[in-house]
């Protein structure tokens, strides 16, 4: 594991766990995280200022923290490439995750749920692939999620129901099937969504009919009936 490895061995700031320095645990753990999406790229990416150095991880390019704790990471657009870290979740304080158009594949990792401070996820453009995981229902604060243009495959989470701050809902151009689940009605704040361009079937549930702030509703190119 070549983020532990430059934690434990490379890293010029040497930290260490200690009963003195009760903050080194949490600088450890956000520079491992952060890390493991970093090293997940076989190819260097575009923007790669101060990554991977002695400087405070809150300074390296697309991150910002809040007194010290990393609350948004933003590496949009940046040859990232490999899959998206289980490990990401250790950034247990972020708000936003952006890692729009890369290379990433592979799967969302169910511990995406753990995120439950995050509000928007920008995932969208990449080339992901299998499930959307139940898990994202636990990720209640969550008000904008972008996971566009993906290959993502069999049906949308029951789980959705749970989002009931989202706003901004945009998973057109994926392969998703099924029927959207009526559960979407309890998205009561949801304003814009874009479900189009996949192989949904069936009928729309009735419960959008509940979604009374909804200002745009996309839903072509799929297999409904009904």
């Amino acid at each position: 594991e070549q983020a532990l490895a430059w934690v434990i061995d490379d890293d010029p700031l040497h930290l260490e766990l200690s009963d003195t320095d009760p903050d080194a645990e949490t600088r450890i753990r956000q520079r491992y995280a952060l890390l493991t999406l970093r090293f997940q790229s076989t190819i260097p990416w575009n923007r790669t200022q101060r990554w991977a150095t002695g400087a405070d991880e809150c300074k390296w390019k697309g991150v910002a923290c809040s007194k010290d704790v990393v609350t948004k990471l933003n590496v949009y657009e940046n040859s990232v490439h490999g899959h998206l870290s289980a490990d990401i979740p250790l950034l247990s304080s972020l708000t936003e995750l952006g890692v729009a158009r890369n290379q990433l594949t592979g799967s969302i990792p169910s511990s995406v749920g753990q995120l439950t401070n995050l509000e928007k996820f920008y995932i969208d453009n990449n080339e992901l692939t299998g499930s959307i995981p139940s898990s994202i229902g636990h990720c209640t604060d969550l008000e904008t999620a972008y996971l566009a243009r993906n290959n993502f495959t069999a049906s949308l989470p029951s789980s959705i129901g749970q989002l009931s701050k989202l706003k901004k809902f945009y998973i057109d151009k994926n392969e998703l099937t099924g029927s959207i689940p009526s559960s979407i009605g309890n998205c009561t704040d949801l304003e814009i969504a874009y479900l189009a361009w996949n192989k949904f079937t069936g009928s729309l549930p009735s419960s959008i009919g509940q979604l009374s702030k909804l200002k745009q509703f996309a839903v072509d190119n799929n297999k409904f009936t009904g």
